[in-house]
C-alpha cells in the first residue's frame, strides 16, 4: 500500500512539472505587445524579444517585417500564446537601431510620427 501511495505521489509530481506553464500570462486579459511581425506561413506572429504571439484576426501581410504594437486579448491554446487583436499599429517600417522592441528595456526611445496614419483597426485589417 505504501508503494502504491509513493508511486501515485511521484506520478502527480511528474505530471505537474510537465504541464506547460506561462507564468505571468493569465488568459483572457487585455495586453499590449510591441515587437517584430513575421509570417509563420499560416499566421502572422509578433515577437517581443522574449516570446512569440500569434496575431488572431490580422491577415494584412504588409505588416510583415515591421515593428508593430498589437492591442487585444490574450489566450493560450495548444501551448501557443494567441492575441485576439483589436488594434494593431505600425511603430517603425524597418528594424530600428534604437530599442523599439524592448529587449534593452528602454521604452523611452520610441519615435512616433505625428500626422501619419500608423494605426490599423480590426475593421480595416
Amino acid at each position: 500500500m505504501k508503494t502504491l501511495r509513493t508511486f501515485a505521489c511521484i506520478a502527480v509530481l511528474l505530471t505537474t512539472c510537465v504541464l506547460p506553464v506561462h507564468a505571468g500570462e493569465p488568459e483572457g486579459r487585455p495586453v499590449s505587445i510591441r515587437g517584430l511581425v513575421v509570417s509563420s506561413g499560416h499566421n502572422l506572429i509578433i515577437n517581443d524579444g522574449a516570446q512569440d504571439y500569434v496575431l488572431l484576426g490580422v491577415d494584412n501581410y504588409q505588416l510583415e517585417g515591421k515593428i508593430c504594437e498589437a492591442i487585444g486579448t490574450l489566450h493560450v491554446s495548444d501551448d501557443e500564446l494567441i492575441i485576439d487583436v483589436e488594434t494593431i499599429r505600425i511603430v517603425a517600417s524597418e528594424y530600428p537601431e534604437e530599442d523599439l522592441v524592448g529587449e534593452k528595456k528602454q521604452f523611452d526611445v520610441l519615435a512616433f510620427r505625428p500626422g501619419q496614419n500608423n494605426t490599423i483597426t480590426r475593421a480595416s485589417v
